[in-house]
């Protein structure tokens, strides 16, 4: 082995493993919101077709690089899509909470944001008042 498939191997390995600060911070933190679908969809087609290209030449160096590299952007690309698929599923699904007002005994009101589903537990008695989504405290 000379020194140009050192370089080659060296640039491949740091070129290769450079997406994966990304990929780690992507699986630790389930977001993508600040990560360019488009940017990611071309370089994942770039680094394609230069593995493509590596393994026609049969160049060791460059089929590695860009095999890692590959695997890496397509991490990246596929949690970026199912994160935009998962907010346009919550775009297109109606509110699960409402705001309530409550009207405490000393006259003063609180605001609150509960489920729809009626659920809710309150350790207080609740009385409701004849206007929609105003309830009083005893």
């Amino acid at each position: 082995m000379n020194y140009i498939d050192v370089i080659g191997l060296t640039a491949g390995a740091l070129g290769g493993f450079s997406l994966f600060p990304q990929v780690l911070k992507v699986l630790r933190t389930k977001s993508t919101k600040d990560i360019s679908r488009e940017m990611f969809l071309l370089l994942a087609t770039s680094i394609f077709l230069w593995l493509i290209y590596g393994i026609s030449l049969n160049n060791f160096p460059i089929i590695i690089a860009n095999f890692f590299g590959f695997i890496q952007s397509f991490i990246i690309l596929f949690f970026k899509i199912e994160n935009q698929l998962k907010i346009q599923k919550l775009k297109n699904c109606p509110p699960r909470i409402e705001r309530v007002t409550i009207f405490m005994s000393d006259n003063t009101e609180t605001h609150h944001y509960l489920p729809k589903n009626g659920r809710l537990k309150l350790d207080l008695p609740i009385i409701p008042d004849r206007t929609e989504n105003k309830h009083k405290v005893n």
